[in-house]
């Protein structure tokens, strides 16, 4: 899930930090990261909340940007 990854970058959350705000462990958050697991029921709700968005936004292949490009304006800011 790409998206989480993007999402989470731009709110400068940790694996640690999401897992903190969303009671799910940073593991999973790992695996959903790298498309090793999917999400459970509860999950994307709770990841949604706890980074602002949605979960269609989160789930939306449409919506992926390029997480390289995300890196690299995080490095500038």
């Amino acid at each position: 899930m790409l998206n989480l990854t993007i999402a989470r970058i731009r709110k400068s959350f940790t694996q640690w930090d999401l897992a903190g705000l969303t009671g799910i462990p940073n593991y999973r958050i790992s695996l959903l990261e790298t498309g090793k697991a999917h999400p459970k029921a509860g999950e994307l709700e709770a990841l949604a909340k706890a980074l602002g968005t949605t979960v269609e936004v989160l789930v939306d292949e449409d919506e992926t940007g390029s997480l390289e490009s995300l890196v690299r304006s995080q490095q500038v800011a």
